[in-house]
């Protein structure tokens, strides 16, 4: 038993060191920037007719949230140089250790790259081509799990089971995936633009897994616990043969024996020529969707939907986990019993955004624009404000202030449009309030960091 739950809290921890990435919403405010379609497929049209191109490095965009400080799970450690983890540290008293952590502790990390672009704007219509790698990884960890690491490990380590934990909640998910993206925007007359993108997405690799967990103190033997969990994994590679068993009419996944395998990878365990290819991972749909209204010179009032869409998995892995009993801890096989569905599919949403806003561009200076921004998502929403100065059609600078789930923070966008030459680059959130020794915020962070360089003709 002690074994398996030092498995599943690495497994935990380790959804947060390698730890959704959003698109700049400082963009939103910036002239002359390429990508804003992006935020909005209906951007407003303006300017001079243009063709642009980029390979590899057109947008970069990484961006990553969570709701308490990320100091709170990297510290310097009291006895000399270097970093620690506390709540796994005996240096740290578990009232430091949980110091700043929620009941509920989410982190999300995301990436867009995209590899290829290429579209044109004309005085009406915009297009646009993309091929883009994602990848997203989301965790949350209620209070207790942290607990259970600091003082319920240590206790399991010395054969002295202590504590009660239980803690609901518990949920990992990734996704990485290719994605081609068409678009398209049209004014329609002078006052509105409509656009939208489709996208067919290929997925790579996908797992998501929603575990509910109580552990305390056995009266008879090391540890009772109750749990139930659902697992589903889709990878481009796949076991040829997960270990099973039957009983009771039913299939049962050997996990026990799978993590024997995967420990000895390559050496007395499972030979690596059991990782065969297999055909793609999953499949999958999305749109954006959006609407610019243009009422008054120099007013627009746009809203949009990114991301609406899902992926459609082949589950190389489909499980359900229910056990409630006591167990010994030299013996947990009996709580290993993940049962097999009868599913090979499984299917995950995107995490769509909702953007509404309003710029204005002031009557007295073509150069000088204010804004608001609307920003909304699952657990999270905040609201912008931006302001965008463009003395000439070289540059763009533009700053915004928001407040939100996460409180408050700055971000700033710079575009340098050359001749043949576009860059661009930018920062949502510059208050992370980076630890002196560590650089680790020290408050909940929402943040993205974007750059592109592409080819304007």
């Amino acid at each position: 038993m002690k074994r398996l739950f030092i498995s599943l809290a690495l497994v935990t921890t380790a959804a947060f060191s390698s730890a959704v990435a959003q698109d700049l919403k400082t963009a939103y405010f910036l002239d002359n920037y390429v990508y804003g379609y992006r935020l909005n497929p209906a951007a407003v049209i303006e300017g001079d007719s243009y063709f642009f191109l980029s390979l590899g490095i057109g947008n970069v965009t990484v961006g990553v949230d969570s709701n308490f400080p990320m100091s709170s799970l990297i510290a310097p450690a009291k006895s000399g140089s270097g970093v620690v983890f506390p709540f796994v540290n005996n240096e740290f008293t578990m009232d430091e250790a949980l110091a700043g952590l929620l009941p509920d502790n989410r982190l999300n990390f995301g990436l867009n790259e995209n590899l290829l672009a290429f579209g044109r704007q004309n005085e009406n219509n915009r297009w646009s081509v993309e091929l883009n790698l994602r990848s997203n990884i989301a965790a949350n960890v209620p209070l207790d799990g942290f607990r259970f690491i600091k003082r319920g490990l240590t206790s399991l380590e010395e054969g002295n089971f202590e504590g009660t934990y239980n803690f609901s909640g518990l949920n990992f998910g990734t996704q990485t995936y290719s994605e081609v993206a068409f678009g398209y925007s049209q004014k329609i007359g002078d006052l509105v633009t409509v656009g939208a993108r489709i996208k067919g997405l290929v997925g790579l690799a996908g797992a998501n897994m929603d575990w509910d967990l109580s552990v305390k103190p056995g009266s008879v033997k090391d540890v009772s616990a109750e749990t139930h969990a659902s697992i589903q994994a889709a990878l481009p590679f796949g076991l040829s043969d997960i270990p099973s068993y039957t009983q009771d009419g039913g299939k049962y996944y050997d996990a026990e024996e799978l993590l024997r395998n995967i420990r000895g990878l390559g050496e007395s365990g499972m030979d690596w020529k059991s990782l065969g290819p297999k055909s793609i991972a999953g499949w999958g749909l999305a749109g954006d969707f959006g609407v610019t209204l243009e009422p008054l010179d120099g007013l627009s009032i746009s809203a949009s939907v990114t991301d609406l869409g899902f992926i459609s998995w082949n589950g190389a892995f489909i499980g359900e986990w229910d056990f409630k009993g006591e167990v010994d801890g030299d013996d947990y096989s009996t709580a290993l019993a993940i049962k097999a569905t009868e599913k090979d599919r499984y299917s995950s949403p995107l995490l769509y955004t909702i953007h509404a806003g309003t710029k204005y561009r002031m009557p007295f200076y073509d150069g000088l624009s204010v804004g608001l921004l609307g920003t909304f998502q699952k657990n999270y929403s905040e609201g912008r404000f931006g302001i965008d100065f463009t003395p000439f059609k070289l540059l763009s600078i533009a700053a915004s202030a928001a407040y939100g789930t996460y409180g408050a923070d700055f971000g700033a966008a710079l575009n340098l449009r050359l001749p043949i030459f576009n860059l661009h680059v930018g920062v949502d959130n510059l208050l992370a309030n980076p630890h002196p020794e560590t650089h680790i915020p020290q408050k909940a962070v929402s943040t993205v960091i974007n750059a592109g360089l592409s080819i304007v003709i």
